[in-house]
């Protein structure tokens, strides 16, 4: 008897350590985001991106509506927004997405992202004069946009 429990207490660690190795990925992430008072058009956030010199490729996704219902909220609707995504000369990559929620919120988000490894504080500077930049250039081609002081940091993973 002893040795039955005691396979099924080792069976029972090798599947939960099977679990844990095998279905989840870190992220660490660094975002900037402006709440706005009108969205800039899909063309100038498209523009600035490929004005910006550091970046060399730029894809841009619409991203549809969704309905979802969560046990703790209900039912959810998310409107369909834009998403840019860019790749940097230096092998460094971003998004830019520009969203209006439900409840009539508008923001744009810059962020930066890194899977499974919390990036260097080198690599964290970089990402940041990274979305300056982009952001610089999004201001030039849409001026109504909130000067950079006024954008909200949040960092994810990552020590500070």
């Amino acid at each position: 008897m002893f040795t039955r429990q005691r396979d099924i207490c080792f069976g029972t660690l090798v599947a939960a350590a099977c679990l844990l190795a095998s279905g989840c990925d870190t992220i660490s992430r660094l975002t900037r985001v402006a709440t706005l008072e009108s969205l800039p058009s899909v063309d100038s956030m498209a523009a600035a991106l490929r004005d910006s010199p550091s970046i060399r490729r730029v894809e841009h996704i619409q991203i549809p509506a969704v309905t979802a219902w969560s046990l703790s909220r209900g039912t959810i609707h998310r409107p369909a927004y834009d998403q840019f995504n860019y790749w940097g000369r230096d092998n460094s990559c971003g998004t830019v997405q520009a969203r209006e929620e439900i409840n009539g919120t508008k923001t744009l988000s810059l962020s930066s992202t890194w899977l499974n490894r919390v990036p260097k504080q080198s690599e964290l500077q970089r990402a940041r004069a990274m979305l300056a930049e982009v952001y610089a250039n999004l201001r030039r081609h849409a001026p109504q946009l909130p000067p950079q002081s006024a954008l909200r940091e949040d960092v994810l993973g990552i020590p500070q």
